[in-house]
């Protein structure tokens, strides 16, 4: 307890009137003695001994009166949270504002971010002119909009009008260390944190034990209070991947996209509308007729390629309350022509026994309804290799060649590393130590793995092995998913390599059932090379006269010719541009899809000239735009769907949690300001104590008049 008025106090003094006047009052008469009184000796002595009782009574009732109007005057002050100074009412005042992409959640006219915003304007009512104020807006990172500032209305107000949610997650395992700076710079008495979130189950469920103790050490240096946003509901849906499925990007053919759809909601939804956009135009959609909750369905849609260059391909879901996950971006850099080189190790004049035979009729057959195959394949022989411009090529394809020449180890690495594909399928004649020596080490290093020895007999008598159907989410394997698992269980495989990955390669297939690796990846300079374990032909294995055979094939020559720009970057990660070969001159321009240019000058990083974008903040479509080379890149940045389940905390478990940490929670509903200033100031006790006072006064008045009743009594009687 605390008094506004704690000189009042002195009054306490007159506390001491009502006693003095009642010791005076004992010795105001005189005693006289009187012989016939002797008879009435008894019954006065019972009646003196109560009325000096109930004088007693009186004088306390007089002195309780006296002191209950003093304790009004004086003000005093019941306090819920750390004391702060006598009188005082001012504070300084920390506000954390939730930006992440839950709060862009709308039910009705209204998003969360919309009634946070409106709390926030609420506690700003409480703050005195001058007072220091920080604002942070939590994402990843979170970003301090005004630190440590004088408060000025006007200000504060156009600060707030300028804040925007953020495409991405909460930064609430970083918000005590990013509030804990701001508390520690303020010079006043008093201070005070307001974190104003939606508390998102995700966010708080999943908070690090380190976090919840760096937050209830933050109600060591102030009052920390957790402002839940109103929130009707949690339901949500979101479209969480989007893969190029099938197709290559080449002009006037067919692209197959196939998109992932999640309900990360409580309740099923039904008839939601998925439509595929290039550029703006929607050329095929589909309708997921129910889709539980929890549940994530995978529909195929077709993007018809008529014009070459770089495309925007979109994916929507209608029909939801955060617009922001409703859409997945994808680039396609559509050419022309693709070419391919198909160079056979081992040519034959009989049908489909040289090693590459099956390759060149796996790329020369029409996809996806198409009368015409959209790759132009050309097959050469070995030996014509050095004689080749390997530059007229986006995918080279050996088969079975026994080793690369020493005068094309450089030429083929230069190839591969200013962004052409090369596919590796080894076989009978290939050599694995000249392989490894010339292009697993040194400067020429490309290949995904080490090449080990092949067995001397098909698994020493041994059964074939079957393909491992348990596909991993490599992009290389989106066609073979569509296929059964007796097409897939049907691969039988006699002989291949021992493939040792190296660091940075991905594992794309399997033999099982030791898991050897099959087919292996990886990315050198800003191509990409693909090595398959086993023949091109069916010297070693099955597959070749299995549907998944040319699927494969045409996947493997879609990756390889994807520029490493095709590929989405998540919201929150920098975008590095490979400028390697080309003429942009030092600078590098990145346009946001809001409009906001920020330049850049071009870097040595691991020996590649990049540009890079450190982060990025907006989902959409990012224009990268060079000094000389045009047209812009393309880079589509996708949000992190982990956001995406916006249901909320429970009232009893949101009070539990803040409780452990050290927090008070303010309802949701009403005006903030008489609970803060409340808080602040306290509960102000004068009003029952005045109401106490006007009591004991009556009570006194009420005794009194029975006292002197009884004494004219007396005096009656004794006369």
């Amino acid at each position: 307890m605390s008094f506004l008025n704690p000189l009042m106090l002195w009054g306490l003094l007159g506390v001491s009137v009502p006693i003095l006047a009642h010791l005076l009052n004992l010795y105001r008469f005189r005693q006289t003695r009187w012989a016939a009184m002797r008879f009435l000796a008894r019954a006065a002595q019972v009646r003196s001994r109560q009325i000096r009782l109930k004088d007693i009574l009186l004088m306390l009732l007089r002195c309780l009166a006296v002191a209950l109007v003093v304790l009004a005057l004086s003000r005093p002050v019941v306090r819920s949270g750390a004391a702060a100074p006598l009188g005082e009412s001012r504070a300084g005042v920390v506000i954390a504002l939730d930006g992440s992409y839950s709060m862009m959640h709308k039910a009705g006219v209204r998003s969360r971010f919309d009634r946070a915003v409106e709390r926030v304007r609420q506690i700003a009512e409480t703050i005195e002119e001058g007072d220091p104020v920080s604002l942070v807006l939590l994402g990843a990172p979170n970003r301090i909009l005004l630190r440590n500032v004088p408060f000025r209305a006007e200000r504060f107000s156009a600060v707030l009008d300028e804040a925007r949610p953020l495409a991405e997650p909460a930064g609430l395992d970083a918000f005590p260390d990013a509030v804990a700076p701001l508390l520690g710079e303020m010079k006043v008495p008093e201070k005070e944190v307001y974190l104003v979130t939606d508390v998102q189950s995700r966010d708080w469920n999943a908070l690090p034990d380190e976090s919840r103790r760096h937050i209830q050490r933050l109600s060591d240096q102030a009052a920390v209070r957790l402002v839940p946003v109103r929130t009707d509901h949690g339901e949500n849906v979101a479209v969480t991947d989007l893969q190029l499925a099938s197709g290559v990007l080449r002009r006037d053919s067919m692209a197959r996209y196939t998109a992932k759809v999640r309900n990360f909601g409580k309740q099923a939804r039904e008839g939601l509308l998925v439509t595929c956009r290039v550029d703006g135009v929607p050329l095929d959609d589909t309708t997921i007729k129910r889709l539980e909750p929890g549940e994530t369905a995978t529909v195929s849609l077709l993007a018809p390629l008529t014009e070459a260059g770089r495309k925007r391909i979109r994916v929507v879901v209608t029909g939801d309350e955060l617009a922001l996950d409703n859409v997945r971006y994808e680039v396609a850099h559509v050419r022309e022509q693709l070419r391919v080189l198909c160079v056979d190790g081992a040519p034959s004049a009989e049908p489909f026994k040289g090693a590459a035979d099956f390759l060149v009729t796996a790329l020369e057959l029409p996809r996806n309804g198409s009368t015409s195959a959209p790759i132009e394949c050309e097959s050469i022989d070995w030996s014509q290799l050095l004689r080749t411009r390997l530059e007229r090529y986006e995918v080279v394809m050996l088969a079975d060649v026994a080793e690369i020449p020493e005068k094309l180890v450089s030429r083929l690495h230069n190839y591969v590393r200013s962004g052409g594909g090369l596919a590796i399928f080894v076989g009978p004649r290939t050599r694995p130590k000249v392989w490894n020596q010339r292009l697993g080490s040194g400067a020429a290093d490309l290949l995904p793995a080490k090449l080990g020895a092949v067995e001397p007999q098909p698994f020493a008598g041994q059964e074939s092995r079957p393909l491992d159907t348990a596909l991993t989410d490599h992009p290389l394997c989106a066609t073979l998913r569509g296929l059964t698992g007796d097409q897939l269980g049907s691969i039988r495989f006699d002989r291949y390599l021992p493939l040792a990955p190296v660091a940075e390669a991905r594992v794309v297939l399997r033999v099982a059932p030791a898991a050897d690796p099959l087919l292996v990846e990886r990315r050198v300079g800003r191509g990409r090379v693909v090595l398959f374990a086993s023949t091109a032909n069916r010297d070693w294995h099955n597959m070749v006269i299995n549907p998944a055979f040319p699927m494969l094939v045409h996947q493997i020559v879609a990756y390889v010719t994807r520029h490493e720009l095709e590929i989405p970057v998540p919201v929150g990660q920098p975008i590095v541009v490979p400028l390697d070969d080309m003429d942009v001159g030092d600078d590098v321009a990145f346009i946001e899809p809001r409009g906001r240019t920020t330049g850049t000058k071009t870097l040595d990083r691991d020996g590649r000239t990049v540009g890079i974008f450190e982060r990025t903040e907006q989902v959409g479509f990012h224009h990268v735009k060079c000094e000389v080379a045009t047209p812009a890149f393309l880079v589509a940045v996708n949000p992190q769907t982990a956001e995406s389940a916006v249901d909320v905390l429970e009232p009893n478990r949101r009070k539990e949690l803040a409780g452990e940490m050290g927090m008070n929670v303010l309802t949701p509903e009403g005006s903030l300001a008489p609970t803060i200033l409340s808080a602040r100031l306290g509960r102000e006790l004068w009003l029952p104590l005045v109401i106490l006072a006007i009591a004991a006064t009556i009570g006194e008045s009420l005794l009194a008049g029975r006292i002197t009743g009884r004494r004219a009594l007396m005096a009656e009687g004794a006369t």
